[in-house]
């Protein structure tokens, strides 16, 4: 069964944006997450990740702009196809 979520491009970060690093590798860990349980619960990705609840909706926020995930009450999903 193919996942309907994308990745986002991979870009270095400059040396100096240690956070913006910190925000990709977490990005980068919430829509594997999505992609392997197809939708997660805000408070299971903030134990995951070991961040604050509003950091996890920050990001998901981020992605669901980015038309990554989708947002929902529930948490994140793959978007619809």
């Amino acid at each position: 069964m193919g996942s309907h979520c994308f990745s986002l491009p991979e870009s270095p970060p400059a040396p100096h944006e240690g956070r913006r690093m910190l925000a990709a590798a977490r990005h980068s860990a919430i829509i594997a997450e999505v992609q392997r349980e197809r939708i997660v619960r805000v408070a299971d990705l903030a134990r995951m990740l070991g961040v604050s609840l509003m950091t996890v909706r920050r990001d998901i926020e981020a992605l669901d702009a980015a038309g990554a995930v989708e947002k929902s009450t529930a948490g994140p999903s793959c978007p619809a196809p």
